[in-house]
C-alpha cells in the first residue's frame, strides 16, 4: 500500500514539474507572439509591404478592409494593401491578450488602430498565429463585432 501511494506521489510531482517547467516556455512564446503582431503593425506604419507580408503565413486568411472587408489569402492581401499602404500614417495594436492554445498555436484579441487619410480606423480583432519553423506567423485575422 505504501509503495502504491509513493508511486502516485512521485507521478503527481512529476506532472507538477512538467507544468512548472512549461510555464516559462509559454511565457516566452506569448511574448514572441505579441512581438510578432507589434512588428506587423510597425511594418504597416512604415509602409513596408514586403516586411508586413513576412509576418503572414502563405495559407493565411485575413479579413481586411483594404479588401472590402472580406477574407482574403496572402496574395490577394498583397494586391489590396499595395493600393492603400501609401496612405497609412500609422498603425498600432493595443490591449493585446495572448492565449496559448498549445505549444505552436495562439489566439490574440485586441484593438487595431489605423491612421489613414487624416482619420483613425479602429476595430476589435482576433488573430490566430502558428509557430512554423520556429517563427510565429499570422494565419487568420478577423474583425470581432
Amino acid at each position: 500500500m505504501t509503495f502504491r501511494w509513493s508511486c502516485l506521489l512521485v507521478c503527481a510531482l512529476c506532472g507538477l514539474l512538467v507544468v512548472v517547467a512549461s510555464a516559462p516556455a509559454q511565457t516566452a512564446d506569448a511574448t514572441a507572439v505579441k512581438q510578432t503582431l507589434e512588428n506587423y503593425f510597425n511594418a504597416l506604419s512604415s509602409r513596408d509591404l514586403e516586411l508586413l507580408l513576412s509576418f503572414i503565413a502563405d495559407d493565411a486568411q485575413i479579413e481586411s478592409r483594404a479588401a472590402a472587408g472580406k477574407k482574403v489569402g496572402k496574395q490577394e492581401l498583397r494586391a489590396a494593401m499595395a493600393r492603400v499602404i501609401r496612405n497609412v500614417d500609422g498603425a498600432q495594436a493595443t490591449n493585446l491578450k495572448v492565449t496559448m492554445t498549445d505549444a505552436d498555436n495562439a489566439v490574440v484579441t485586441g484593438e487595431s488602430h489605423l491612421r489613414i487619410g487624416g482619420g483613425v480606423d479602429a476595430s476589435y480583432r482576433q488573430w490566430r498565429l502558428q509557430k512554423r519553423d520556429g517563427k510565429w506567423l499570422i494565419v487568420e485575422s478577423i474583425e470581432r463585432r
